[in-house]
């Protein structure tokens, strides 16, 4: 009768601590969730703007690589070529999150 008391209990105990480590590693793999992955910044002159295709290219100060660049229509309308700009991308993308104008183009006399 004991040894079928403690074997009970025993598993009472090793059910309850199961469920215990069960939920707590529930609750860290929610705290190892990515978070939201700030997109690339990109500064430099506009080279070329697309108005059908919603796009500008940007050449980058940093790399001298030429890059093409989604926008939304009504950020494009704002844009010069010969502006120096600073974009940041939606991360993982080539789509403008944001569009800074540092400079305006100068003006050709």
């Amino acid at each position: 009768m004991k040894k079928s008391i403690v074997i009970a209990v025993l598993l009472i105990a090793l059910v309850g601590f199961t469920t215990i480590g069960l939920a707590a590693t529930a609750k860290g793999a929610a705290a190892l969730k990515p978070a939201k992955i700030s997109g690339e910044l990109i500064q430099g002159k506009i080279v070329s703007i697309d108005k059908t295709k919603n796009e500008i290219v940007v050449k980058d100060d940093k790399t001298g690589v030429e890059r093409t660049i989604a926008a939304k229509s009504k950020i494009i309308a704002s844009l010069k070529v010969g502006e120096e700009v600073k974009v940041t991308l939606k991360g993982g993308s080539n789509t403008a999150e944001k569009v800074k104008i540092i400079t305006s183009a100068k003006k050709v006399k």
